[in-house]
């Protein structure tokens, strides 16, 4: 087995068509995250892209993009706005994950979103979460009667506040996907005013991040593009997503609305209608990303196991992010911690669209 490393700069077309052909045939790998345009992205937005090669036999068996960063650590592609992340390969695929880190020449490989599907890095895992996602492939109002049959009653509480918006303030539509600069900024500052007013970090803070929203919302090539939709009460931007869809999945990944018309459910509403839309498209799936919350649990249909831990080889940076992955685990675990998580979970869901 070889083992190369380039920059994802000058990744090769016959890797990138070999990157595809792999991706296409591996159906765990649908997310747009995993299309080479994102990692592509992701190198021009960052500039500290890089891409594992491993050969067999002559010809590449797996990629692995990753962000090089000092003293040896690698973070996913993406950094913080990463959704999913591990290998490019066909399933079943099974590397030693150390042996990969030391041909890169890295000590550490923190993950927080990878497959739990992908047996390299099953073996370091340490705790499993999940990324709820709607499934639609029978049609819109299909998933809207089983949603109902199974007891959500939040997809009905939506339709009714969607009449209600447009009884009261004004006529609704929504566009898929709209070409205006002056809406993705909207998004970016609704965002980063959720993550303030939740005392989270504010992913918009770093200019990269904003660099690759900004990329992929231009981009359209084959198999991938980015998608600004807006839903409008009248002319008035009430509600809007960033996202980026790959074949028939559309990931869910900045959402924001007008809390002036927060009484009317405006992200639940364009939740709803973008749903009603893609579904007339040919698009059968909305992941909604991991991560904990009262809509999430109301509109999914179903969910893509992941799992967190850390790939390392014995060093000081891997010793700290071991200690600080199980500091994690103990604070989503401790029954001590209960209530504050209980809490916090509510307050996400107040949140939420």
């Amino acid at each position: 087995m070889k083992f190369e490393v380039i920059a994802a700069s000058r990744l090769p077309a016959e890797h990138i068509r070999r990157w595809n052909t792999l991706r296409a045939a591996n159906p765990e790998l649908v997310s747009p995250y995993f299309h080479p345009e994102f990692t592509a992205a992701a190198a021009r937005a960052y500039g500290d892209v890089e891409v594992a090669i491993v050969e067999d036999g002559g010809a590449p068996i797996a990629f692995f993009p990753f962000h090089r960063r000092r003293f040896g650590v690698a973070r996913p592609i993406g950094d913080r706005l990463s959704d999913y992340h591990g290998l490019i390969s066909t399933a079943g695929t099974r590397l030693d994950a150390r042996k990969l880190l030391r041909a890169c020449r890295l000590k550490v490989f923190p993950f927080d979103h990878a497959l739990a599907s992908q047996a390299t890095f099953l073996p370091f895992s340490q705790l499993e979460t999940e990324s709820p996602i709607v499934q639609f492939e029978n049609g819109f109002d299909s998933y809207v009667d089983a949603r109902k049959k199974a007891g959500s009653n939040r997809v009905s509480q939506v339709q009714r506040k969607a009449r209600k918006l447009a009884r009261e303030v004004g006529p609704i539509r929504l566009e898929l996907h709209v070409d205006d600069a002056r809406v993705l900024d909207q998004i970016i500052r609704w965002k980063s005013e959720q993550c303030r007013r939740a005392n989270i970090y504010d992913y918009f803070s770093d200019a990269s991040a904003v660099r690759l929203v900004r990329d992929v919302a231009r981009t359209k090539v084959d198999g991938f593009e980015g998608m600004v939709s807006v839903l409008y009460v009248g002319e008035h931007v009430a509600a809007a997503h960033m996202g980026m869809r790959s074949g028939n999945v559309l990931h869910w990944w900045f959402p924001g609305y007008d809390h002036a018309l927060a009484k009317y459910s405006p992200g639940g509403i364009l939740l709803l209608k973008l749903v009603e839309a893609l579904a007339s498209r040919g698009v059968t799936t909305l992941d909604l990303g991991k991560g904990e919350s009262a809509y999430k649990n109301a509109f999914m249909t179903g969910s893509v196991p992941l799992i967190e831990g850390v790939v390392d080889v014995p060093s000081v940076p891997a010793l700290v992010r071991r200690a600080r992955l199980g500091a994690l685990r103990w604070r989503r675990s401790s029954k001590i911690l209960a209530p504050l998580r209980n809490a916090w979970r509510a307050r996400k869901g107040w949140q939420a669209p």
